[in-house]
């Protein structure tokens, strides 16, 4: 597990973490204060689940990667995406 932190307090405290001066530093320093990127969001984003499960975006890609001109699968996904937020 190199580079990587500790999900839990115990597994912090085994010596692999803390006999690396760099590691223990940051479970020591940063880890205390630190917060996921969802939690400065303010809530969620519902239309997300819609915009990446729907599949739209990745029938674009799949057009692009084709080789196929991109206008026609780019102003479709741009309507599906506007229809989605405008919701």
């Amino acid at each position: 597990m190199p580079g990587g932190l500790p999900a839990r307090n115990s597994i912090a405290a085994e010596p692999y973490f803390q006999e690396n001066a760099n590691i223990k530093y940051i479970i020591d320093t940063y880890l205390p204060v630190a917060k996921t990127m969802s939690a400065t969001g303010g809530g969620t984003f519902p239309a997300l689940n819609e915009v990446d499960g729907d599949g739209f975006l990745m029938s674009l890609m799949q057009a692009i990667w084709q080789g196929q001109p991109i206008a026609e699968p780019a102003a479709a996904a741009q309507s599906h995406l506007e229809e989605i937020l405008a919701d």
